[in-house]
């Protein structure tokens, strides 16, 4: 019994030798100086952060809370001093103010004074890379005459043509309106005969188009009297009345009821060879029916 129990201590024995054997050749074929590589990060480390490049500054609050358009108003609470100061001032905000869209707000909306309007137009265009259009020029021109800045008018005409910029029948047309709607009409009348703004009604349109341009305003403003005189005194003119003129001022008649007018006007229109369309007759039928229910008399 005791020589079977020591034949298997010596079994045990072999076999732990061998298991340590195989393990200290197995650790010897294993350089242990050689660490494992170190896994890629997926983001590259910066050893050395800088502060300010990780975290850039907010923008300013003005940038993310006011419009654009306000920004360029908020110049003028400021009073910047001359007209140099202000252009500074106006081109530190880094906009384009000759963005129809944005032009359109900062001199249509707010309290902007007429001043303060003709100064932020003056900066748009002397600061611009190319001259804006005329149809961008007459946003600023509309705006003035919708907020009866009528003496701001003729300063924003000087800064047209100061920058090469010829004002066109638009332009004229919407001064003459604005000056019709605020019962300026005599102003209106000389605009057109002695071309007070100097816009050169010569060079920037023909005369006809521009009488007809007034004749339309007239007439749609209820100030027809007015119109049917300056047609009754155009006959002496160089150019001759077309159909449009005559159904401006028959249709200003026909909405006072004013047959006796119309049927004047009717015959005049036919002894300058014209002959009454589709609209002329409308205007006759809706005389006809004014005066039918007693129409208003004595315009």
């Amino acid at each position: 019994m005791a020589h079977l129990l020591l034949r298997r201590s010596l079994s045990y024995s072999t076999s732990a030798a061998d298991m340590v054997v195989s393990s200290i050749r197995l650790l010897s074929a294993t350089n242990p100086t050689k660490s494992a590589p170190t896994p890629t990060p997926l983001h590259p480390v910066c050893h050395n952060p800088d502060p300010v490049a990780a975290h850039p500054p907010p923008p300013p609050p003005t940038t993310t809370l006011l419009s654009l358009a306000d920004r360029l108003r908020g110049v003028f609470l400021q009073k910047p001093p001359g007209r140099a100061a202000l252009h500074r001032a106006l081109s530190s905000t880094g906009l384009d103010a000759l963005s129809p869209e944005v032009l359109s707000d900062v001199v249509s909306r707010g309290n902007l004074s007429g001043s303060a309007t003709v100064g932020l137009f003056d900066w748009a265009i002397s600061s611009a890379k190319l001259p804006p259009s005329v149809q961008t020029c007459n946003i600023v021109i509309r705006a003035l005459g919708r907020r009866k800045f009528f003496t701001f008018v003729e300063p924003a005409v000087e800064v047209m043509r100061k920058n090469g910029i010829l004002p066109d029948l638009i332009t004229l047309q919407i001064i003459m309106d604005t000056l019709v709607a605020a019962r300026q009409v005599n102003k209106a009348v000389q605009l057109l005969q002695s071309d007070q703004l100097g816009i050169g009604i010569e060079q920037t349109c023909h005369r006809k188009e521009a009488f007809s341009a007034l004749i339309e305003c007239l007439c749609r403003r209820s100030h027809v009297g007015v119109a049917s005189s300056l047609i009754q005194a155009a006959h002496g003119q160089p150019f001759v009345l077309d159909k449009q003129v005559y159904n401006d001022v028959l249709g200003g008649w026909a909405r006072f009821g004013r047959v006796d007018k119309l049927e004047h006007f009717w015959a005049m229109m036919l002894e300058d060879g014209l002959v009454p369309d589709d609209v002329s007759h409308c205007h006759l039928i809706e005389a006809l029916g004014r005066a039918g229910r007693g129409g208003t008399q004595g315009v």
